[in-house]
């Protein structure tokens, strides 16, 4: 069983959501459990819960303002209701195992001992460099075909799969303890849908939540939005 858990901006991503099943039913996911934050935009959750509404699919309603620190806690209660294979993937986050058959690929690690695999953010943008809004018809690598990188991240390799239960203290995922696991040795490519219509809207009202709550995630979301106005 290949499980993948999700956390959702309501309020900014729902347009990524069809395109990012699509994408994981493809390759395999057998089961999906999503956390969806919403805190103003309930239009949008009614509008998920009727595309989410699947044998295959858990959700896990949240409201109210978003924190990693919250994001972290929501995560590790489903975690640790779930057995065997776990991605974990922001829904604007595409992981590229270099395969077409995840269930083979998992496979091939448990046949090594492997039960930890990790990916690097490579970030994708339209053509006209601008942060268009997501179509659903349109295939989303078409729609952003161009290969960036914004150069705010402190850390653009994180976790992207595991075996059973791992201890974290970060929501993104950028750190870990591996507790002895082995490591799958390639670190694989996330291509990363970050840079559509919103995110400004988003990143500054992150920001303020973050300022507010004096958590450090704020000076990133500063130099999000510093890089922004540079290009």
């Amino acid at each position: 069983m290949i499980n993948l858990v999700s956390c959702v901006s309501v309020d900014y991503h729902n347009l990524l959501v069809p395109h990012f099943l699509k994408y994981y039913e493809e390759l395999g996911v057998d089961k999906f459990h999503f956390i969806l934050n919403v805190q103003e935009r309930f239009d949008n959750l009614k509008e998920l819960e009727k595309l989410l509404n699947r044998n295959n699919i858990e959700i896990y309603l949240w409201e109210g303002e978003f924190t990693t620190d919250r994001k972290l806690i929501e995560l590790k209660k489903i975690f640790e209701k779930l057995k065997g294979w776990i991605i974990i993937s922001d829904v604007d986050e595409f992981q590229d195992y270099e395969t077409d058959n995840l269930k083979l690929f998992f496979q091939e690690c448990d046949k090594q001992n492997i039960s930890l695999v990790t990916g690097i953010l490579q970030d994708r943008i339209s053509r006209s460099k601008k942060f268009e809004k997501v179509k659903e018809k349109e295939d989303i690598f078409e729609q952003f075909p161009l290969e960036i990188k914004f150069d705010y991240e402190r850390y653009d390799f994180k976790l992207i799969a595991f075996k059973d239960f791992i201890e974290t203290n970060n929501g993104g995922f950028h750190r870990f303890v591996s507790d002895g696991r082995i490591q799958h040795s390639k670190s694989f490519k996330i291509w990363h849908f970050k840079w559509i219509d919103g995110i400004v809207e988003y990143t500054k009202k992150r920001r303020k939540v973050f300022k507010r709550k004096n958590l450090p995630h704020f000076v990133e979301s500063d130099e999000i939005l510093d890089k922004i106005q540079i290009n």
